[in-house]
């Protein structure tokens, strides 16, 4: 039996364990394991099949090859406020269903001078799916300011930089851009679609592939 059938076997009987668990808190624990081990397999599956299927590769080129873009506007559509004088500095970030990228605050930075963020850098997997952390930073001695728009490139990779434009706007402090949206392909529909097309490909032969593993 492969490492791979061993953990598909390990998944389905953690799964079995939680129907018949009574305890909440014993089911959030267990719940929290199956995630783990669900995306350490999908994981692995994706890493086998980029190495030994040759379609499966020629489909994510292409979806790397559609993602290359060095004019994307990243405009915010958000504000929190914190509890501190800080901004993000690292955003998870998806392509969701309708084709535009997504992305919300997971972390903010503490600190006792304001600042504002003048770049962002990342990475971006062939299913726009990316992590995103704060590059550089200006200091500022009086009000924070929020940038409000950014313009992205990303390039053959899969890396992603934002840079803050001119458009920025003074506000109290506390206050800190929570969520960002994006079109990654510039209105360019036929690209658009592609990466949907292929994305959804893709989720089936790796979701085909585990089913066969039993």
């Amino acid at each position: 039996m492969s490492d791979l059938e061993k953990a598909a076997l390990e998944l389905r009987q953690l799964q079995q364990t939680i129907l018949g668990l009574s305890n909440l808190k014993d089911k959030e624990e267990m719940a929290k394991k199956v995630r783990q081990l669900d995306f350490d397999q999908e994981t692995a599956v994706m890493n086998l099949l980029e190495k030994t299927d040759k379609l499966y590769d020629s489909i994510v080129q292409e979806n790397f090859d559609v993602l290359i873009n060095d004019r994307i506007e990243f405009n915010a559509t958000q504000e929190e406020i914190g509890v501190s004088k800080s901004h993000a500095i690292k955003f998870d970030g998806k392509v969701n269903d309708d084709g535009l990228f997504h992305c919300h605050t997971t972390e903010t930075d503490f600190v006792l001078l304001n600042f504002y963020p003048l770049s962002y850098v990342g990475l971006i997997n062939y299913f726009g799916e990316a992590d995103i952390y704060m590059d550089r930073k200006k200091y500022s001695l009086f009000e924070s300011k929020i940038p409000k728009k950014f313009l992205g490139s990303i390039n053959t990779k899969g890396g992603l930089s934002l840079e803050a434009t001119e458009s920025f706007e003074e506000r109290p402090g506390k206050i800190y851009v929570n969520n960002m949206v994006a079109d990654l392909f510039s209105g360019n529909l036929e690209k658009r679609e592609k990466f949907l097309s292929n994305k959804s490909h893709l989720k089936k032969i790796i979701n085909d592939y585990r089913n066969d593993l039993g």
